[in-house]
């Protein structure tokens, strides 16, 4: 899509205030929306009835005529400075040619086929020959005499040869009259044509004369009033994107070659990332210097480039990756877009496709390529067939596994072309194993309540049509830069051109949103009817299924009373014993852990296993094991074959529902604690900042309950050491171990278990305990990855 090139032409006679600064209000809104959704359209500025006249035209005609017409703002990119001209309209001054502003004097009159001219020259001097949109608004009441009505044939020439639409914004316009239904009437209306114009003043005959220019036209241009202008003004849109194919290449099919070119169709959408800058707008860089740590009486020195050595990290092992290492990695070959072979539509699961499509044409300008490439489409059209290709981007660049589906032209205007999207390799797709529960059977009465909730509960393609189904966020990050540049308009035209945007306020929820991307049951919604419809189906399965309220506080985002608006794992933090084992079938408290967590490497630990504050938190862990805990059944398999894991959805929740469980055995005791471990420093490492910090807090305190239960103070005391070399390996200790762990944050007690706790504890008290978490067990020679260091290369081949 061509890029944008608007030119907006204000009246500012205007003789009503009001309708001056709804003028002005109008012209922001389209000049914002071009800074927000279309930043690289181009807009001019152009006041009509100032008192200074200064154009092309103008000076070309030795200032005999295009008086009074000013261009305030060349065409170009909008900016703040764009905005400029309209604030000082508003402000009550006028901006002089040479950039100054002074107090408006009274209104002078001028010529609108005049400004029109000034605004298609405007539009010449930099689009002439070149793909744009073109488009000028006029805003005005057209009260003015046109002089210059023998101009308005080669205007007329003028705009259709060089496309442009004209939109006129009327103010104070008559309605128009009803055009003619039959020959008889248009006969009986050309007769008082003549007699009706004359009658008519000079008022409504301009604007007879804009909209026959409008109609002449043709769409898209356009004569609407200033509410119907904002009411088009204010619906929600999309950031127009160029469209530009992202490569060129040739699709080959055996022998078969066609010149393609590939587009972007689908794409998650994201927030922009913020940058930094001074307050004075000087934008500020930054910079990663890498340093090598020294013992403990020396200081960090600078690491030049070439004496660092790039290496794989497999756990405290470091494997070297040279140049010529990455070079042998990398898959050579040519850019390429090979067919495979041709399968079913159906034979292609939807959950395989990995999102971002894109759109396979053929190459503009290639005729024979053209023929060749429709044959194609309808052919896997109308046999329902996709086409399995391997695509390399670029040369020696990892290939992929892509499908493509044929898409026929709906109408004239569109054209056919391939849908392709990427198919996963073996090694993305995840073996993910979850329990049927075999024993949990539904009765047909209950199916079909089922089928009743579905049947009752469909919905048209309307309630997610892509056109009109926008993403909250990303619109409501448009109307929030909307309102900061409104209030920097508002600081401009009170002189305070410093001050800044921060102060403005942030809009509510914009109503469209409402009943579709945010809330699709909100009253008057398509959902909301069919659910409001088929309420007694609803009640049907809700009485056929019930919710066990007591569940509700192992699921994610659960609320109550006690803890509203809380996320659940905080309300498991302050719970006094969320694993504690069931009346009637207690533990054993005497029997420890029969497998310690996922070993650490001991280099990594200075003495820890040799000091002897470690040796007491861990002496007894592995003793404790005794003949009991031996169990020929798989640790998953609780007895009766229901597999129970924990997982890192809820682990909590799993890891509650395997120890209450009354067949459990000692052996799957163990491995759940094992287990639990583990997902603690999974979470801990997939943690983007502190997102599941809170999670990772309630799982800790979890295990801890537990082995305080078990009397197993040396297992938990020796998994805060593994805790530790963890949060310390993947650069957490500063933001999770120390505040969370060590510090008590949000008052959780994680400490390690002491002899106030549990008999079987080595530490004696709080104290012990501190001095423990406190106690420096790592070398300082041994340096941690830096994991927010991504490695650029890696990205390159893929």
């Amino acid at each position: 899509m061509p890029k944008g090139a608007t030119v907006l032409v204000l009246d500012i006679t205007l003789p009503s205030a009001a309708a001056l600064v709804e003028a002005c209000d109008l012209c922001d809104r389209i000049l914002t929306d071009k800074m927000i959704y279309a930043p690289s359209d181009e807009v001019a500025v152009i006041l009509a009835g100032t008192e200074k006249s200064r154009s092309a035209l103008y000076e070309r005609s030795e200032q005999a005529r295009y008086k009074h017409i000013t261009v305030a703002a060349e065409l170009g990119p909008a900016t703040t400075l764009t905005l400029a001209p309209i604030a000082a309209t508003r402000a009550g001054v006028a901006v002089l040619p040479e950039g100054a502003t002074v107090r408006r004097s009274i209104a002078e009159a001028y010529d609108f086929i005049d400004a029109l001219q000034v605004a298609v020259a405007v539009l010449q001097a930099r689009t002439s020959h070149k793909q744009y949109n073109r488009c000028i608004y006029l805003f005005t009441d057209a009260r003015h005499e046109v002089r210059h009505k023998e101009d308005l044939l080669s205007l007329i020439d003028a705009l259709q040869r060089d496309q442009v639409a004209l939109v006129v914004i009327g103010f104070d316009f008559q309605p128009l009259p009803a055009a003619a239904d039959s020959q008889e009437e248009l006969n009986e209306s050309a007769v008082c044509d003549a007699s009706a114009w004359a009658a008519l003043d000079r008022k409504a005959q301009n604007e007879r004369i804009l909209a026959a220019l409008c109609t002449e036209l043709g769409p898209p241009s356009v004569l609407v009033s200033p509410a119907e202008a904002l009411e088009s003004l204010s619906l929600l849109r999309c950031r127009r994107i160029r469209q530009q194919p992202v490569l060129k290449v040739a699709l080959r099919i055996g022998d078969v070659r066609l010149a393609t070119q590939l587009f972007t169709l689908t794409q998650e959408e994201r927030l922009p990332s913020l940058r930094r800058s001074t307050q004075d707008g000087v934008d500020v860089v930054q910079t990663i210097e890498y340093v090598a740590l020294g013992g403990v009486d020396e200081q960090p020195c600078a690491l030049a480039k070439e004496e660092r050595v790039e290496a794989f990290f497999l756990g405290v092992d470091r494997i070297p990756c040279s140049e010529t290492d990455r070079e042998t990695m990398r898959v050579k070959g040519p850019r390429a877009l090979e067919a495979i072979g041709f399968v079913g539509e159906a034979e292609v699961e939807p959950y395989l496709l990995m999102g971002g499509t894109r759109a396979l044409l053929p190459l503009a300008g290639d005729h024979a390529g053209q023929r060749g490439f429709n044959a194609l489409v309808d052919a896997m059209a109308s046999s329902r067939k996709a086409m399995l290709v391997r695509l390399v981007r670029t040369a020696d660049a990892a290939p992929s596994l892509c499908v493509c589906f044929a898409r026929t032209a709906a109408s004239s205007a569109e054209q056919r072309h391939l849908v392709l999207a990427p198919l996963p390799f073996a090694d993305d797709v995840r073996a993910l194993h979850f329990s049927e529960y075999p024993e949990l059977q539904f009765s047909a009465a209950e199916e079909q309540l089922m089928d009743e909730l579905i049947d009752g509960l469909s919905v048209d393609d309307s309630v997610l049509a892509p056109d009109d189904t926008f993403n909250p966020v990303l619109q409501q990050y448009y109307a929030t830069l909307r309102a900061k540049l409104s209030a920097m308009n508002v600081s401009a035209e009170k002189g305070n051109a410093k001050a800044t945007s921060s102060e403005a306020a942030v809009p509510q929820l914009l109503p469209m949103l409402r009943g579709t991307s945010t809330d699709f049951f909100a009253e008057g919604s398509e959902v909301y009817e069919a659910v409001s419809a088929h309420r007694s189906a609803l009640a049907s399965c809700a009485s056929a299924f019930p919710y066990e309220d007591e569940v509700d506080a192992l699921l994610p985002g659960s609320r109550d009373a006690g803890g509203k608006g809380k996320p659940w794992y905080q309300d498991v933090m302050t719970t006094s014993s969320l694993v504690g084992t069931q009346a009637g079938s207690p533990l054993s408290a005497s029997q420890g852990s029969g497998g310690a967590p996922s070993t650490i490497a001991a280099a990594i630990l200075r003495g820890a296993r040799c000091s002897g504050e470690a040796d007491e938190a861990s002496a007894g862990s592995h003793a404790t094991s005794d003949a009991n805990s031996i169990s020929t059944a798989p640790h998953d398999t609780i007895s009766g074959g229901v597999c129970f894991t924990v997982t890192s959805v809820d682990p909590v929740g799993s890891f509650s529902m395997i120890v209450h469980h009354p067949t459990v055995t000692q052996a799957q005791l163990n491995k759940a604690k094992d287990d639990l471990s583990d997902v603690i420093w999974e979470l801990l490492r997939s943690s983007i900042k502190d997102a599941i910090y809170r999670k990772c807090m309630a799982c800790i305190t979890a295990l801890r309950q537990f082995c305080v239960t078990q009397d197993d103070a040396a297992y938990y005391n020796d998994f805060l050491l593994k805790l530790e070399v963890v949060a310390r390996q993947c650069g957490r200790d500063a933001d999770f171990w120390v505040p969370y762990v060590v510090e008590r944050k949000d008052s959780a007690n994680v400490w390690p278990i002491t002899a106030q706790e549990c008999t079987s504890a080595a530490l004696p008290d709080d104290t012990a305990a501190k001095a423990f978490l406190q106690k420096d067990r790592f070398d300082p020679a041994i340096v941690f990855d830096d994991t927010a260091d991504d490695d650029d290369w890696l990205t390159e081949i893929q």
